[in-house]
């Protein structure tokens, strides 16, 4: 089957089983509604959906990778786009919160006149030199 066929589907079957839900608050009462076959069939869509939305997420992700090499310098497609890896890219684009803070936001700190702490090297004895 097609893949947005597939996915289509899965769709409206959930919404056929749900019915019209206007927000994610109100799923637990529209499933807690349902007999147990219909919960199963919601549990076999809504893992069908997940497992295709994984693999496509999985091809793109592995795309912008590919794309985004060193070898490939500034027009690699996360460079392009002001990241300094594919990691920063896909943290940047999946809402990962562990993203480090970019480096256009530390240029506007600086220009504000707020400078980062700067923290001591320390040589091979643990004594801070400059």
């Amino acid at each position: 089957m097609d893949i947005f066929t597939d996915l289509t589907t899965r769709v409206v079957a959930l919404r056929d089983r749900l019915g019209e839900v206007a927000r994610t608050e109100d799923l637990p009462a529209a499933v807690a509604a349902l007999d147990d076959a219909a919960i199963v069939e919601i549990i076999t869509a809504v893992s069908g959906l997940t497992r295709t939305i994984e693999q496509i997420g999985l091809a793109a992700t592995g795309v912008a990778s590919a794309r985004s090499t060193r070898a490939a310098g500034h027009s690699g497609l996360a460079q392009s786009l002001g990241h300094r890896s594919p990691v920063a890219l896909i943290q940047h684009a999946t809402g990962d919160p562990r993203r480090s803070p970019a480096p256009g936001a530390r240029r506007r700190v600086a220009a504000r006149g707020v400078r980062p702490r700067r923290r001591a090297r320390l040589g091979c004895r643990g004594r801070g030199f400059r």
